[in-house]
Protein backbone atom coordinates (compact mmCIF):
# COMPACT_ATOMS: atom_id res chain seq x y z
CA UNK A 1 0.00 0.00 0.00
CA UNK A 2 1.60 3.27 -1.05
CA UNK A 3 -0.01 6.73 0.91
CA UNK A 4 0.52 10.37 -0.76
CA UNK A 5 -0.38 13.73 0.61
CA UNK A 6 0.20 16.49 -1.41
CA UNK A 7 1.41 19.80 -0.02
CA UNK A 8 0.60 23.50 -1.04
CA UNK A 9 2.95 26.30 -1.25
CA UNK A 10 1.59 27.38 1.95
CA UNK A 11 2.60 24.70 4.84
CA UNK A 12 -0.86 23.32 4.75
CA UNK A 13 -0.85 19.42 3.54
CA UNK A 14 -3.80 18.01 1.43
CA UNK A 15 -5.52 15.21 2.30
CA UNK A 16 -4.18 11.82 1.66
CA UNK A 17 -4.80 9.97 -0.92
CA UNK A 18 -4.04 5.92 -0.98
CA UNK A 19 -3.01 3.49 -3.60
CA UNK A 20 -3.37 -0.32 -3.12
CA UNK A 21 -1.57 -2.84 -5.61
CA UNK A 22 -0.03 -6.15 -5.26
CA UNK A 23 3.34 -7.02 -6.22
CA UNK A 24 3.07 -10.65 -7.85
CA UNK A 25 6.17 -12.56 -7.86
CA UNK A 26 8.48 -13.78 -11.17
CA UNK A 27 6.83 -16.54 -13.09
CA UNK A 28 9.78 -18.52 -11.68
CA UNK A 29 8.51 -18.49 -8.39
CA UNK A 30 5.03 -18.95 -8.96
CA UNK A 31 3.30 -22.60 -7.31
CA UNK A 32 2.96 -23.88 -10.56
CA UNK A 33 6.81 -22.89 -11.19
CA UNK A 34 7.68 -25.25 -8.40
CA UNK A 35 5.27 -28.08 -9.47
CA UNK A 36 6.94 -28.32 -12.40
CA UNK A 37 10.46 -28.20 -11.04
CA UNK A 38 9.39 -31.05 -8.48
CA UNK A 39 8.00 -32.89 -12.07
CA UNK A 40 10.79 -32.27 -13.86
CA UNK A 41 13.21 -33.54 -10.46
CA UNK A 42 11.24 -36.30 -10.74
CA UNK A 43 11.46 -37.27 -14.00
CA UNK A 44 15.09 -36.27 -14.16
CA UNK A 45 15.69 -39.13 -11.18
CA UNK A 46 13.66 -41.52 -13.06
CA UNK A 47 15.14 -40.93 -16.29
CA UNK A 48 18.77 -41.14 -15.35
CA UNK A 49 17.78 -44.41 -13.32
CA UNK A 50 16.29 -45.90 -16.34
CA UNK A 51 19.24 -45.16 -18.15
CA UNK A 52 21.80 -46.57 -15.81
CA UNK A 53 19.71 -49.78 -15.41
CA UNK A 54 19.63 -50.15 -19.74
CA UNK A 55 23.14 -49.26 -20.06
CA UNK A 56 23.97 -52.40 -17.63
CA UNK A 57 21.63 -54.58 -19.10
CA UNK A 58 23.43 -53.39 -22.30
CA UNK A 59 26.95 -54.71 -20.70
CA UNK A 60 25.40 -57.75 -19.40
CA UNK A 61 23.95 -58.95 -22.88
CA UNK A 62 27.93 -57.73 -24.08
CA UNK A 63 29.27 -59.77 -21.41
CA UNK A 64 27.16 -62.98 -21.71
CA UNK A 65 27.88 -62.98 -25.70
CA UNK A 66 31.35 -62.46 -24.98
CA UNK A 67 31.26 -65.56 -22.46
CA UNK A 68 29.49 -67.44 -24.64
CA UNK A 69 31.95 -67.22 -27.41
CA UNK A 70 35.12 -67.62 -25.59
CA UNK A 71 33.79 -70.73 -23.88
CA UNK A 72 32.76 -72.10 -27.17
CA UNK A 73 36.29 -71.48 -28.07
CA UNK A 74 37.50 -73.05 -24.97
CA UNK A 75 35.12 -76.01 -26.15
CA UNK A 76 36.91 -76.37 -29.42
CA UNK A 77 40.01 -75.75 -28.27
CA UNK A 78 39.65 -78.66 -25.82
CA UNK A 79 38.49 -80.41 -28.60
CA UNK A 80 41.57 -80.17 -30.23
CA UNK A 81 43.66 -80.56 -27.52
CA UNK A 82 42.06 -83.76 -26.57
CA UNK A 83 42.09 -85.14 -30.29
CA UNK A 84 46.14 -84.17 -29.98
CA UNK A 85 46.30 -86.10 -26.91
CA UNK A 86 44.43 -88.96 -28.28
CA UNK A 87 46.68 -89.16 -31.26
CA UNK A 88 49.98 -88.91 -29.15
CA UNK A 89 48.69 -91.15 -27.22
CA UNK A 90 48.03 -93.92 -29.79
CA UNK A 91 51.40 -93.15 -31.51
CA UNK A 92 53.07 -93.96 -28.13
CA UNK A 93 51.59 -96.88 -27.21
CA UNK A 94 51.75 -98.19 -31.46
CA UNK A 95 55.28 -98.42 -30.96
CA UNK A 96 57.86 -100.53 -29.94
CA UNK A 97 60.30 -98.14 -28.63
CA UNK A 98 60.54 -97.58 -24.75
CA UNK A 99 58.97 -94.18 -23.97
CA UNK A 100 58.82 -92.21 -21.41
CA UNK A 101 57.94 -88.62 -20.52
CA UNK A 102 59.46 -86.45 -17.23
CA UNK A 103 59.47 -83.39 -15.55
CA UNK A 104 61.18 -82.18 -12.38
CA UNK A 105 57.58 -83.81 -10.94
CA UNK A 106 57.41 -87.53 -11.16
CA UNK A 107 57.32 -89.33 -14.00
CA UNK A 108 54.02 -87.97 -16.46
CA UNK A 109 53.66 -90.73 -19.95
CA UNK A 110 55.03 -94.22 -20.49
CA UNK A 111 54.16 -96.91 -23.02
CA UNK A 112 53.74 -100.35 -22.36
CA UNK A 113 56.56 -101.16 -23.62
CA UNK A 114 58.38 -98.99 -21.43
CA UNK A 115 56.26 -100.54 -18.70
CA UNK A 116 57.52 -103.88 -19.78
CA UNK A 117 60.81 -103.33 -20.32
CA UNK A 118 61.54 -102.44 -16.50
CA UNK A 119 58.84 -104.93 -15.41
CA UNK A 120 55.97 -102.85 -14.09
CA UNK A 121 52.82 -101.81 -15.22
CA UNK A 122 51.98 -98.22 -16.40
CA UNK A 123 49.94 -97.70 -13.38
CA UNK A 124 52.54 -99.09 -10.74
CA UNK A 125 54.94 -96.14 -12.85
CA UNK A 126 53.19 -93.39 -13.69
CA UNK A 127 52.94 -90.43 -10.63
CA UNK A 128 56.11 -91.92 -9.08
CA UNK A 129 59.94 -90.60 -9.07
CA UNK A 130 62.92 -92.47 -9.63
CA UNK A 131 63.86 -93.28 -5.80
CA UNK A 132 60.57 -94.29 -5.23
CA UNK A 133 60.71 -97.42 -8.41
CA UNK A 134 64.51 -98.07 -8.28
CA UNK A 135 67.10 -98.87 -6.42
CA UNK A 136 69.51 -95.84 -4.97
CA UNK A 137 72.33 -96.43 -6.90
CA UNK A 138 70.53 -97.24 -10.46
CA UNK A 139 68.31 -93.46 -9.01
CA UNK A 140 70.97 -91.36 -8.38
CA UNK A 141 70.63 -88.65 -11.35
CA UNK A 142 72.52 -89.50 -14.67
CA UNK A 143 74.63 -86.18 -15.84
CA UNK A 144 73.74 -87.60 -19.55
CA UNK A 145 69.64 -87.54 -19.50
CA UNK A 146 67.36 -86.88 -16.52
CA UNK A 147 69.24 -83.80 -15.12
CA UNK A 148 70.40 -82.06 -18.43
CA UNK A 149 66.83 -82.20 -19.53
CA UNK A 150 65.05 -81.34 -16.26
CA UNK A 151 67.52 -77.99 -16.23
CA UNK A 152 66.67 -77.22 -19.44
CA UNK A 153 64.13 -74.38 -20.53
CA UNK A 154 63.11 -76.06 -23.61
CA UNK A 155 62.03 -79.87 -24.14
CA UNK A 156 65.20 -81.95 -24.92
CA UNK A 157 65.12 -85.24 -26.58
CA UNK A 158 67.89 -87.77 -25.41
CA UNK A 159 68.70 -91.30 -25.74
CA UNK A 160 70.19 -93.12 -23.56
CA UNK A 161 73.38 -95.01 -24.16
CA UNK A 162 74.19 -98.72 -22.91
CA UNK A 163 75.48 -97.83 -19.24
CA UNK A 164 72.55 -95.30 -18.46
CA UNK A 165 70.00 -97.99 -19.43
CA UNK A 166 71.49 -100.73 -17.67
CA UNK A 167 71.59 -98.55 -14.97
CA UNK A 168 67.24 -98.34 -15.19
CA UNK A 169 66.88 -101.94 -14.96
CA UNK A 170 65.39 -102.92 -11.84
CA UNK A 171 66.46 -105.30 -9.33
Amino acid sequence: MCCISFRAAGATRGAEATLAFTVRPPWFRTPLAWLSYVVLAIGLFSLSVWLIVFLQQRENAHLEKLVGERTASLRASEASVQASYELLHSVIEGTTDAISSKTRRPLQTINSASAAFLGRTAAEIIGHTDVELFPAASAAPSPHSTNKCSRAEKPKRTRNSSPAVDRLVPA
